[in-house]
């Protein structure tokens, strides 16, 4: 709870609308346990992101707490059914330990044969095998006596401290974690203990004195750490140094001590007459701490947070800008547009990606008197060579049919993430045809396809932002670069569409413009893909041409 509390209050001062949205909705799903399922909806443990959720571990305490709440009604119900089945009480002892085997082992099947490494990583019941490991050891140990003779022992501890550091020295991102390399460190764990504390390893190393202190403090090392390598990276940016990542961990190794002196011994150590008292009083405190949290998670966080977002980074920001746009209404045909009441003379169709131009297309309509027909949606595949995924598509294509039909659009513009992960190859590959088609049938119009800004989903323009200061506008993010590989999706596609298009549709060049020599700056960035729609409306020089031709047309 005063975790909790220290990061709610850090979060006040360092963290953004959402950040701090995300924040306060960590601790309330942590409080009532379900942390790891709200993770599964949305950013992973292992992501980049995670990096900006102070509380994302703890998922792992959920985890826990669900297994001891489920495993003990299990329990119940089965001591409940032994009691009115003879058969069972006879047996009880070998079915209980039967029951407890299947359900570790199928745990771990369920666990090896879930697809999604995200739902292994979370579900609770792809991960109560690590934790029924153990009480198989001990129902073994208590009801059969279990026992190994000194030798086997001696010869278990040294394989299972093998296990467990190999587990930590042999893991990287690349091994699918929980899986088959999970084993090193449960059953590592196991023979550690299997092994009693007579073995040599036990007897010496593990109760050497500084290692049984980390012991004692490891409960709360765990709590504090990842809270202060998050903020550290969060005021910092992008990956802060050695010395003050080795700095988190020294000050939350000290608070863990001093926490488990003056709180966590004292609390475990109270008298009988007093634990109902503290019990009681702690519960009060974590049920107004999630009313506190789940109240600011409501105002996503903008009531108490210090750290406002520059207008040009809001959440959302395209899609409002967007939504301001007025709409059309031609030959029962509903669609957005820049100037209501004129016939449109251009048509840009797309995805997110056409929808960034929105305030460079009202610049442009403003300045030629020319209104402008946007038909995008996130995700849309703008053309009709592959048939549309949701309804919104249908709508769309319908919508851009009919517009592109009117005599009076003389320019239809293309601008798709042609990259997108949802589009395959043959999609790519049927562009020409498509346009080709569209070119024959309406041979008046003017087809251009633009090339999509170079993306890359490990930028953030988190990473580039001064965390000490109350940031104000854009200007505040401190000036970077980063290089978009050329052997990435965005490249590949776009080459793909430019080499397949007829003759006379037109190919509009922006990479190098927007990225001189392949480096880009990270200020006209939004997000991991998405430029900034106040950037584009004073910096999309490429689109000059466009502008100047519609300026022409009677």
């Amino acid at each position: 709870m005063l975790l909790l509390w220290v990061t709610i209050l850090l979060g006040c001062f360092f963290l953004f609308d959402e950040e701090y949205h995300q924040l306060n909705r960590a601790i309330y799903t942590g409080v009532a346990f379900v942390e790891n399922f709200h993770l599964l909806r949305g950013v992973g443990y292992f992501e980049a992101a995670s990096k900006f959720n102070p509380l994302t571990h703890l998922w792992s305490l959920s985890v826990e707490e669900q297994f001891y709440i489920a495993f003990p009604l299990l329990a119940m119900g089965a001591v409940a059914l032994g009691r009115r089945l003879e058969w069972v009480k006879a047996n009880a002892r070998c079915l209980g330990l039967v029951a407890i085997v299947l359900i570790t082992l199928g745990s771990f099947a369920l666990c090896l044969g879930t697809e999604s490494t995200k739902h292994a990583f979370y579900w609770p019941w792809t991960r109560f095998w690590e934790i029924s490991a153990g009480i198989v050891l001990a129902y073994a140990e208590i009801y059969y006596g279990f026992q190994l003779n000194r030798g086997i022992r001696q010869g278990l501890t040294w394989l299972g401290l093998a296990m467990v550091l190999w587990a930590f020295w042999g893991y990287d991102a690349t091994i699918r974690t929980p899986g088959l390399f999970s084993l090193f460190a449960v059953l590592g764990a196991v023979f550690l203990i299997a092994a009693k504390p007579d073995a040599w390893v036990n007897r010496t190393l593990l109760s050497w004195k500084p290692v049984t202190f980390i012991g004692l403090i490891s409960y709360s090392l765990y709590l504090w750490h990842w809270p202060l390598l998050s903020f550290s990276t969060i005021v910092w940016g992008e990956e802060p140094m050695p010395l003050i990542l080795g700095g988190a961990l020294v000050v939350s190794a000290l608070i863990a001590t001093i926490v488990f002196f003056t709180v966590e011994r004292p609390l475990r150590y109270v008298s009988t007459e007093k634990s109902n008292k503290v019990v009681s009083g702690l519960l009060v405190g974590l049920v107004v701490t999630a009313i506190v949290s789940q109240a600011i998670d409501k105002t996503k966080g903008s009531a108490v947070v210090g750290v406002k977002l520059p207008p040009e980074l809001e959440t959302g920001l395209i899609l409002k800008e967007v939504d301001k746009l007025p709409l059309c209404e031609m030959e029962g045909v509903s669609f957005q547009c820049t100037l209501p009441g004129k016939p449109p003379s251009m048509l840009v169709l797309g995805d997110s990606h056409a929808q960034q131009y929105v305030n460079k297309l009202q610049a442009i309509s403003a300045t030629t008197g020319k209104n402008i027909a946007l038909i995008a949606d996130g995700s849309y595949w703008s053309l009709e060579n592959e048939s549309p995924r949701k309804r919104n598509q249908t709508v769309c294509r319908k919508s851009g049919r009919s517009v592109m039909a009117l005599s009076s659009v003389q320019v239809v513009l293309y601008i798709q993430k042609w990259g997108h992960e949802h589009y395959d190859e043959s999609m790519l590959l049927g562009v020409g045809k498509e346009v080709s088609r569209l070119i024959k049938k309406y041979p008046d119009k003017r087809f251009i396809l633009m090339e999509d800004n170079p993306w890359d989903a490990t930028y953030n323009w988190r990473d580039h932002v001064n965390r000490w200061t109350l940031l104000s506008s854009v200007d505040d993010i401190e000036p970077a670069c980063w290089t978009p590989s050329i052997k990435g999706q965005w490249n590949i596609a776009n080459e793909i569409v430019r080499k397949r298009l007829p003759k006379k549709a037109e190919w509009l060049p922006m990479v190098q413009q927007l990225c001189p020599d392949l480096v880009c700056e990270t200020l006209p960035y939004q997000d991991d893909n998405h430029l900034s729609p106040y950037y584009l409306r004073d910096h999309a020089t490429w689109l000059d041409e466009v502008e100047a031709y519609l300026k022409s047309l009677s």
